[in-house]
């Protein structure tokens, strides 16, 4: 059973390192586990998505975006046209 061996030990390393990084944080006064960058991300992605809409379904230019981020949508728009606004949602089957 030395696989179970490996694993007990990677996961006790892995309790290690988590228990290390809430204490420094405890100590510096932060929240080590606060992930605002995923929920700033969650945000961008929702503007993002509606301007493709927009764009997509009323022909709406880009705007709102920084000069990197509206070439890049515009550009999308241009080589994806030939998709449906609001394609049919397709599950594999198993």
């Amino acid at each position: 059973m030395p696989s179970n061996t490996i694993v007990s030990c990677l996961l006790q390393l892995l309790a290690i390192y988590e228990h290390r990084i809430a204490v420094e944080g405890f100590i510096w006064g932060i929240n080590s586990f606060d992930q605002w960058g995923v929920e700033l991300g969650k945000s961008l992605a929702t503007q993002v998505r509606k301007q493709l809409h927009a764009s997509r379904t009323k022909g709406e230019p880009v705007e709102g975006f920084n000069f990197s981020t509206k070439t890049l949508l515009t550009r999308y728009l241009e080589a994806s046209s030939d998709i449906p606004a609001d394609p049919p949602t397709l599950l594999p089957r198993i």
